[in-house]
């Protein structure tokens, strides 16, 4: 067996996240408890609140928590450690937690300085982002060329799987894709996500980024992990810097990461963290994998299953 985490980012919040998982299993209750002490508010709490899971200044540290608590009670439970990994956007950082490249309470305080500079990059309501189902890359480019114009921009955003990328820009440009998609028949679905992630109007939370790495500093990791920008993995506290910096700005190539753990000859695959999201990416690339998750109980127990009986 060769397994691969896949550690989920914004997308992948439900209101009330974590509930059953937390009160099924104490240690997942007391990391976010953990969580809650470092962020100085309850996650739980922010989990069941509507309006907050969705602002990225809460998603994020939420669901680097709930990830890293999964986590946590994975390897309590007997199961083991990756062999490789990768996190979607914000879950880049997860991946580094766990790979103990950086300490938990260093994670939630950078990513949730992260989603502010991201949420002050761009005012609320100016920009967003949507999946478009039923192009091609080459085609979805085209037609974010098309419909953008002087000062109002879209552009590829997260190449999830084929025939499923998301769009980042202002919401502008999302409503004229979304009216060209009703005429030539592709579908254009706006995400709950509340900025324009891995576009060049995050530049400003990317600057700001980079100031705030000048207080923390990245071992190597424990197991590999490939990065959204070009999937491929990074050992040294400045390489992996740069890469994060430039994951800001940049599309997460995630079909390109898939591929690569293809080539890896990855057998199995983990979604650590709240949702189906990526596994139902993988399902989509036609991954000869299999694909595991956490998200329920149930979920949990069977995924443990596969290692430990």
């Amino acid at each position: 067996m060769k397994l691969s985490f896949l550690f989920p980012g914004q997308g992948s919040q439900t209101q009330g996240m974590m509930e059953s998982l937390a009160h099924a299993y104490p240690l997942i209750n007391e990391t976010l408890l953990e969580a809650s002490d470092v962020l100085e508010y309850n996650l739980l709490r922010a989990m069941a609140d509507e309006n907050k899971i969705n602002q990225t200044v809460y998603t994020q540290p939420c669901i680097l928590a709930a990830s890293i608590a999964i986590y946590r009670q994975w390897l309590a439970l007997g199961g083991p450690k990756p062999h490789i990994s990768a996190g979607h956007s914000l879950g880049e950082y997860t991946a580094l937690c766990a790979a103990g490249s950086l300490s938990f309470a260093e994670s939630l305080k950078l990513v949730q300085a992260r989603g502010q500079f991201m949420q002050a990059a761009v005012a609320e309501g100016v920009g967003g982002m949507a999946a478009v189902i039923g192009c091609d890359n080459e085609r979805i480019e085209n037609l974010c060329r098309q419909v953008g114009f002087e000062g109002v921009m879209i552009s590829a955003a997260n190449y999830n799987a084929q025939g499923q990328v998301v769009v980042a820009g202002h919401r502008q440009a999302i409503i004229l894709l979304h009216q060209l998609g009703q005429k030539e028949g592709f579908k254009v679905m706006p995400l709950p996500v509340s900025v324009p992630s891995h576009c060049v109007l995050m530049t400003p939370a990317s600057k700001q980024l980079q100031q705030e790495f000048k207080e923390v500093e990245f071992t190597q990791p424990e197991f590999e992990i490939l990065h959204n920008i070009d999937a491929k993995p990074r050992t040294t506290d400045n390489d992996i810097k740069q890469a994060l910096i430039a994951q800001v700005c940049e599309p997460v190539r995630w079909t390109k990461i898939m591929d690569s753990f293809s080539t890896k000859e990855v057998t199995h695959y983990v979604e650590c963290g709240p949702g189906k999201i990526l596994s139902g990416l993988g399902r989509r690339q036609n991954t000869p994998a299999k694909i595991l998750s956490t998200q329920s109980p149930q979920d949990f127990e069977a995924a443990i299953a596969q290692f430990t009986q």
